[in-house]
């Protein structure tokens, strides 16, 4: 998506009717090994009163998924390292003949202009299998607009806990059961004793090998935001730009290269299906629009 003069209209105007989000979120599992890895989470009925989304998610479609959910990181991240790796990974194959920075073939695999998502309990992710069944990636990139709302207080009071991260995107390999290649959060609020208070603006994105946390950028919630999240070897990319120009670090994260037949049948997710360790949070009331996904496909 390089044109991008329509986006910041039409993310206002779907956030229009955006209140605050649903009722509770079930809670789910996280493990403690500090791996990003697609945790399957337990699911239990939901009360309180939600809001409707059907004029704002208008032609979204999830698949309702409980699996995946994000699990706590406790390791640090050396950003950019170059590995090394052998076999058929990533830096052996493809158009290109090897895949080192800048050198990825990208095609557009999937487009979905306009409103795609409006975050609310009943619809809190959209799920893409953006490849032909059997097909895999050298290099992935995801693009989309999405419309935060300064709501955080609010969401404190519906749901309980502490929104910590607000979960942006992610990319699995070989289904969302699969090796979490690409992952990004928002990071705005913290417990401080028994508050969950106000923090200065973060990012953090990462994959099941490393993860970066607390990248602090101009980044404050209600605002809209470009988002770019790529997986490609030697490393996992979140950027954030309003209009042409970035806001804030290109957040990197190490990404060795994998087998590519890790990468077949990926699926790309928006959002998360459900609040995770009472800190995980889909952005309750967020709006996505204009998705589109590249990829330098590694055929069956």
């Amino acid at each position: 998506m390089r044109a991008r003069g329509r986006w910041l209209i039409t993310l206002m105007a779907a956030a229009v009717a955006v209140a605050c989000g649903g009722p509770d979120a079930p809670e789910g599992s996280r493990g403690s090994d500090g791996e990003l890895t697609g945790a399957s989470a337990s699911s239990t009925g939901a009360t309180g009163a939600g809001t409707d989304a059907s004029d704002a998610s208008a032609g979204a479609t999830t698949t309702g998924s409980t699996t995946g959910a994000p699990t706590e990181s406790t390791t640090g991240s050396t950003t950019g390292d170059d590995g090394s790796g052998t076999g058929d990974d990533w830096a052996t194959g493809g158009s290109t003949g090897g895949h080192e920075e800048g050198e990825c073939d990208y095609a557009l695999v999937h487009a979905q202009p306009g409103a795609a998502l409006w975050v609310s309990d009943e619809q809190p992710v959209l799920e893409l299998s953006p490849l032909a069944p059997g097909e895999g990636f050298y290099c992935m990139r995801v693009e989309f607009d999405m419309q935060t709302l300064d709501n955080l207080e609010a969401l404190v009071d519906a749901h309980g806990g502490c929104p910590e991260l607000l979960s942006i995107a992610s990319i699995f390999g070989t289904t969302a059961t699969g090796d979490v290649l690409a992952t990004a959060f928002f990071h705005h609020r913290a417990w401080e004793g028994e508050t969950c208070a106000a923090v200065e603006p973060q990012a953090e994105a990462g994959n099941y090998l490393e993860y970066t946390a607390g990248v602090a950028g101009p980044w404050p919630p209600g605002q809209v935001w470009h988002v770019t999240l790529e997986a490609k070897p030697w490393l996992t990319r979140l950027e954030l730009s309003q209009g042409d120009a970035r806001v804030g670090p290109s957040i990197e994260a190490g990404l060795y290269p994998a087998n590519v037949e890790d990468t077949r049948d990926p699926v790309v997710r928006l959002g998360q299906p459900m609040i995770v360790s009472e800190k995980f949070f889909p952005w309750f009331g967020a709006t996505y629009a204009n998705v589109e996904v590249w990829a330098d496909v590694a055929p069956p």
